[in-house]
């Protein structure tokens, strides 16, 4: 808000009323010197500040045009009694006109805006997201119901000032001053030791071995016909999975291979900060099955882009940490779900369709779970 032109003039006339003289520049620097009162009256009392009217002379009357269709003019009657278009009743003078014109202009146009008396702060502070190895901090902003994550960092005194940053722009104050927090690389951490996995490729391709070698040892031993396939049955087939299984647990197991888990660790935490930052840290149940949805059609029209199997993959650990998984819980997990597919019973996949899902026997579920509750 500024000193007008209109409202020095009307300042100077209305001082010159009562008092006989006053000296332009003098009365524009207290209105000046008076303006941030005004502001911070209007700011306390939650109200915006409505510009003044501009008035022209004219032949006669005065007049100030509005941003609506109306617009208010004053005139003067007779000696000591002035009217105004819009308003009722006289006034003393055109200044005492002109002050009615402009509390009924503020009033039209206050009366068209809501400004709730308990609306909601904004609340800026620093999330912190603990991993592993170290921890993300995630400048947040929130409103109500509505929160905002626009920055992470990984050292808390950077965010820290972020959030000053954020509260001085939403709640006024002090700027914040950035050698005020402390915004240094933290010493390096050192590197944990290596855990271990159980082998990919290789061990799945043992399993496989075993697994032909403990069918075709058994098929031979029932006294079948050398070609298995068109001849099993579902006993048949419920007994070799049997076989399987106590063969492989009789055989020595190979040792897991020492491989260092942390680089899949880290993979996995710095994934799940850029996606926070990216897509936000909401659940987005729905969002992530349509684009595994997406990426499985894009599988359909060309199943041997590998590229597109990895999108799968890295959505389902999106959908795995938004929903309450930390990264640390992935690779456990991952291994007791193994754990329990092996111990399940499953057809002969050479009786069953390629194009159809294989599930496992649910009938041993039942019997399994008896077992255990017997002593």
């Amino acid at each position: 808000m500024t000193v007008t032109k209109e409202m020095k003039v009307a300042a100077v006339k209305a001082y010159t009323e009562v008092d006989g003289k006053c000296r332009p520049a003098a009365m524009q620097k207290a209105l000046e010197a008076a303006l941030p009162f005004l502001s911070s009256r209007s700011a306390e009392a939650g109200k915006p500040v409505v510009k003044g009217l501009e008035w022209r002379e004219k032949l006669g009357f005065w007049e100030a045009q509005t941003d609506f269709i109306a617009c208010y003019s004053i005139w003067n009657v007779d000696v000591g009694v002035w009217e105004c278009s819009l308003l009722d009743g006289n006034f003393p003078t055109a200044e005492a006109a002109k002050s009615a014109a402009q509390a009924d202009y503020e009033a039209r146009i206050l009366s068209a805006l809501s400004t709730p008396a308990d609306s909601e702060p904004v609340r800026c502070y620093v999330a912190e997201m603990k991993t592993s190895s170290c921890a993300d901090y995630y400048v947040t902003v929130r409103c109500g119901d509505r929160e905002l994550t626009p920055h992470m960092h990984k050292i808390k005194g950077r965010a820290d000032y972020g959030v000053a940053e954020w509260n001085w722009l939403f709640n006024g104050g002090e700027k914040p001053f950035v050698l005020d927090f402390d915004c240094d690389d933290p010493a390096p951490v050192a590197v944990s030791e290596p855990v271990s996995v159980p082998e990919g490729r290789a061990a799945k391709q043992a399993r496989r071995e075993r697994e032909n070698t403990a069918f075709h040892k058994w098929w031979e031993e029932s006294g079948h016909a050398a070609d298995p396939v068109f001849t099993l049955t579902m006993e048949n087939c419920a007994h070799y999975a049997w076989q399987v299984r106590a063969d492989m647990a009789a055989a020595p197991q190979p040792n897991p291979s020492a491989v260092d888990a942390e680089g899949l660790l880290s993979y996995y935490e710095r994934q799940i900060g850029w996606s926070r930052e990216t897509f936000g840290p909401a659940l987005r149940t729905k969002g992530v099955i349509d684009h595994i949805r997406k990426e499985l059609g894009e599988i359909e029209q060309d199943p041997h882009d590998l590229s597109e199997w990895v999108d799968v993959v890295i959505l389902a650990m999106d959908g795995f940490w938004r929903h309450g998984g930390a990264a640390a819980d992935l690779f456990p997990a991952l291994l007791a779900k193994q754990t329990k597919n092996m111990a399940r019973v499953w057809p002969d996949w050479r009786l069953m369709s390629e194009d159809q899902a294989i599930e496992h026997d649910r009938s041993h579920d039942a019997l399994a779970a008896q077992g255990e509750k017997q002593p």
